[in-house]
């Protein structure tokens, strides 16, 4: 089977690819003033900022160390613009989805805004989360997540039973991310997890008993990153 991708995407893998050639392994050994000579480093040999920006997002720092890193290196006003063209194609899918169900953007509850900064801040896939957050509740419109908050249906099974309700929709971010990364992406990429039968967690559980749960989601995830490379 061939992988078609963008220009955009190909150049995205590629630059990411010279960055980890560049700055080599980082453990905990590495000290943040390394860390910003190494990607000063590479920001001055031509890797772009948005690439860079994306590396440190997915180091397993704090959130404050991040932003010590992105002010240090020089990639925070340059990756602004970045933000918000993510924050924009993100708006634009939920808006044509929940057009599409007859919904309106006056009832959304959810923040782009916190979707793209939470999954920035986890080094998390976005299209993924996306998708997720379409085929279970199409952005939080239905009742079940109007009750629950549940956007991702954490904690919301199939007999009807609701062990997780949330205070707003955006508080359910970070405990979908926290449950995939732990139990359903910890052994496998996100290829694999979408195989037909393979959306299991590492007890062999199922997220949804629909037997065409990953290539639904799989379709979503291809179609938003097709329609909208820069969430990639």
């Amino acid at each position: 089977m061939r992988l078609i991708i963008t220009e955009e995407q190909f150049n995205i893998v590629k630059d990411l690819y010279t960055l980890n050639e560049a700055i080599g392994e980082i453990d905990e050994s590495v000290s943040l003033k390394q860390l910003v000579q190494k990607y000063k480093a590479a920001l001055t040999a031509g890797i772009a900022a948005s690439t860079i920006l994306f590396s440190i997002n997915a180091l397993n720092l704090p959130g404050s160390e991040k932003d010590f890193l992105k002010k240090e290196v020089g990639v925070e006003l340059s990756t602004n613009t970045q933000r918000q063209k993510r924050i924009d194609a993100v708006t634009k899918y939920i808006e044509t989805a929940l057009k599409n169900q007859g919904f309106s953007m006056e009832n959304l509850q959810l923040s782009p805004e916190k979707i793209v900064d939470i999954c920035d801040e986890n080094g998390f896939d976005l299209p993924l989360l996306l998708a997720q957050a379409h085929q279970e509740s199409c952005f939080g419109m239905t009742n079940r997540a109007r009750r629950t908050n549940s956007v991702w249906s954490v904690g919301s099974y199939d007999n009807g039973k609701d062990v997780c309700k949330y205070a707003n929709q955006d508080s359910s971010i970070q405990p979908y991310i926290n449950l995939m990364k732990n139990n359903y992406l910890a052994d496998k990429t996100i290829d694999e997890l979408l195989s037909p039968g393979n959306f299991v967690n590492k007890k062999g559980l199922r997220y949804a008993q629909d037997k065409n749960y990953e290539g639904k989601i799989k379709n979503l995830r291809n179609r938003i990153i097709n329609k909208y490379p820069e969430l990639a």
